[in-house]
């Protein structure tokens, strides 16, 4: 019931962004227009009071076969005149079907659609739309400010969220409202693309890997054919996803769970990935975490992207089923993206991986030679 409510909200946001985009074409319309208010009682709820929301600027697939071995306005009066005696939820029926075939749920025409989140905020995009949904608990003074370039969210005067946008936008025709959800304030903004296409993102550097925080640092030292090689440091995204980076922090400290140390590296497919982490079978078979009596855990979002070499991310053998098992990338492999928990990265020793270890492998995974972690623990 609560999930439907929140759907609801969504819609009923999502409503006033399609009347007002489509007002615009009889209404002159002042930059960014932002309905302060959202929706109540089925109705629109009008504050009388409009702001703007920003100033214009002027108006290998070879390679995917090994997926599964990866783990076992200005007349503000006449546009709020429109809204008068309008029924959300019918204008929702329509245009879940019957009324506005060609209209997506988020405001742009029909047809492909891609949806991400960030730390604190989800997007759903068309080709045409991009539209951000942000919650916050209570009901804070929310502001919004965008140029065709950057978007900034403010919550009772503190910024929430800033950056540059995945793409340029029409200001013009950027509009923002908020809507009660239970005991949170629900934020909806929409943004029209200047240019036909999907974002990799709703800012331009949402799932890099290389640009995410590093809370704590590890490292596994490393030995080839019984001969150390060196040292592979690397940082761990906690503050993204903190479930995940506790696992793999406990198994590189042995804290109640049998640690990396003397763990093979049991696949390596060059110029893809090199694989480890099976604490207990040591062949790709097996694995634990210290969730669910050592069972698996879920995944715990999909907030980056395969898109360089030295990627750590969650081996598994399907949705939810995470254990010990991990791998680092040794090249870009974006098929995996939205498949497999990004949680760090290599600060340091990517040349053990390409220069010792990268050999040992062919395309098959299999491993000629031992490559073992030696050592492993936390770095201060």
């Amino acid at each position: 019931e609560k999930a439907s409510r929140s759907a609801m909200a969504v819609g009923r946001a999502l409503v006033v962004a399609w009347l007002v985009r489509s007002v615009r074409s009889l209404v002159p319309a002042s930059r960014g227009v932002a309905l302060r208010r959202g929706i109540r009682g089925g109705e629109v709820a009008r504050s009388g009071e409009v702001e703007t929301a920003g100033e214009a600027e002027g108006t290998t697939e070879e390679m995917a076969g090994n997926l599964e071995v990866l783990g076992a306005s200005e007349d503000t009066e006449f546009a709020d005149s429109m809204f008068e005696d309008t029924n959300v939820e019918d204008l929702l029926a329509s245009l879940q079907g019957k009324g506005s075939p060609g209209l997506s749920r988020f405001g742009g025409a029909g047809g492909e659609k891609e949806s991400g989140s960030g730390k604190n905020y989800e997007w759903q995009q068309t080709k045409e739309t991009m539209s951000l949904t942000m919650r916050f608990e209570g009901a804070p003074r929310v502001g919004v400010e965008v140029t065709g370039k950057e978007i900034e969210v403010s919550v009772d005067g503190e910024v929430a969220l800033a950056g540059g946008l995945g793409g340029e936008i029409f200001t013009d025709d950027t509009y923002w409202a908020t809507e009660e959800e239970d005991d949170r304030t629900l934020l909806l903004v929409d943004l029209a693309k200047k240019t036909r296409g999907l974002w990799r993102g709703l800012l331009a550097t949402e799932g890099d890997a290389m640009e995410a925080t590093v809370t704590r640092r590890v490292y596994l030292d490393v030995a080839v054919n019984g001969t150390d090689v060196g040292r592979i440091e690397l940082g761990l995204f906690g503050e993204d996803v903190p479930l995940t980076v506790a696992n793999f922090l406990a198994l590189c400290k042995g804290d109640g769970v049998p640690s990396f140390q003397d763990i093979p590296f049991h696949r390596i497919i060059p110029g893809f990935m090199v694989q480890g982490g099976d604490v207990t079978n040591r062949d790709g078979t097996g694995g634990i975490s210290i969730y669910n009596d050592q069972g698996a855990f879920a995944d715990e979002n999909f907030a980056f992207r395969h898109d360089a070499p030295g990627i750590l991310a969650m081996a598994n053998s399907g949705p939810d089923s995470n254990k010990s098992q991990f791998y680092i990338t040794l090249g870009a492999c974006e098929w995996l993206d939205a498949k497999h928990v990004i949680f760090g990265r290599v600060l340091s020793g990517m040349d053990i991986l390409t220069t010792s270890l990268e050999p040992l492998g062919n395309m098959d995974g299999a491993v000629s030679g031992s490559a073992v972690v030696v050592g492993c623990g936390e770095l201060e």
